[in-house]
Formats: structure tokens, C-alpha cells, sequence
């Protein structure tokens, strides 16, 4: 059709290149394709699932053809229709959440959507939410509210929400 890629599935240019990025990046056997597995570690990465029956579910549903694994065109079609809106999961400006998710990212060293208990005290240190690394230790134990021993990315960003909120009323 001669038409640009992006906007076949509804996207801006910018919001193409950063998605193309994204399944590249996390094509981590680089066959052109994303199983499983590596779409379990997306959608933690973008907060689009907290469980494997999240995970289970979203992929069934991207699998459009069947196949066991996701091409970039089942993708873009998917995230065009499933865009969180951050203001009604946690009260956050789309700008807020943005930069929320990259304080995240940041420091989720394993890139798997999910910070441990140094990784986190690390954060809340830089952001100056805590005075000490015990402190930010202290912090995480108060916010794992599951107590499986890691921070999820949807646990940051409610945890965020709320200091914002605070921060706001004071």
C-alpha cells in the first residue's frame, strides 16, 4: 500500500521504533520471532503481566496464527490494542509513569521485571526516598507485600503512586 509500517497498527513513528526495539531486544535467540518464554520476560518488563496465566493468556491471545511463537506483526497488532492507561491503574500522569518505569528499569539489572532487595534500597537511595541502604532494605520488606523476596514494576509503581500522592497533599 505504500503506507509507513507505524501506521498500520495506529502507532507514531516514535512509538513504532521504541516497540521494534523492544522485540528485538528481548529476541534474545535472534531468530526474528518471540516464544514464550521471552514474552513472559516483556510483559514483566512493561508491567502487562504479574503472573504465568497472565503471560499464558496474553500470548494465547497474540498468537493469532497458531504457531507457538510471535511474529512483529501479531505484536505491534496486540500492543496497539492492549496500551495501559496509567492515570486509572495508578493515578499517574502518562509522563509520571514513563519516568517511573525508567527509575525501574534502571536498576532491574536482570531485566526481568523485577528488582531485589539491594536493587531496590539502591533506588530509593538515588531518589532520596531513604537516608541509608538499611533503610532502603526496610523500605522493601514493607513494600514485597506477597514476601516472594523481589519488587515487581505494577509494586514500584503503586508504591510511587503513593509517595507522589503524599508528596502532593503536603
Amino acid at each position: 500500500t505504500g503506507q509507513e509500517p507505524w501506521h498500520q497498527f495506529g502507532l507514531s513513528r516514535e512509538e513504532y521504533d521504541q516497540i521494534m526495539a523492544l522485540f528485538i531486544f528481548f529476541d534474545t535467540d535472534d531468530n526474528g520471532w518471540l516464544d514464550r518464554r521471552e514474552i513472559g520476560r516483556l510483559a514483566r518488563w512493561l508491567n502487562f503481566a504479574r503472573s504465568d496465566r497472565d503471560i499464558d493468556r496474553m500470548f494465547r491471545e497474540m498468537d493469532t496464527d497458531r504457531s507457538g511463537t510471535l511474529s512483529l506483526s501479531e505484536f505491534l497488532t496486540w500492543l496497539s490494542q492492549n496500551r495501559p492507561d496509567p492515570n486509572a491503574l495508578y493515578g499517574l500522569s502518562q509522563s509520571d509513569y514513563n519516568t517511573i518505569m525508567m527509575q525501574f528499569r534502571m536498576y532491574d539489572k536482570g531485566k526481568n521485571g523485577l528488582l531485589s532487595m539491594d536493587e531496590f534500597a539502591r533506588l530509593t537511595l538515588s531518589l532520596g526516598e531513604v537516608a541509608n541502604m538499611d533503610a532502603g532494605r526496610c523500605l522493601f520488606r514493607s513494600i514485597d507485600t506477597d514476601g516472594n523476596g523481589v519488587i515487581g514494576l505494577h509494586e514500584f509503581l503503586t508504591h510511587r503512586a503513593r509517595m507522589q500522592c503524599r508528596n502532593e497533599k503536603a
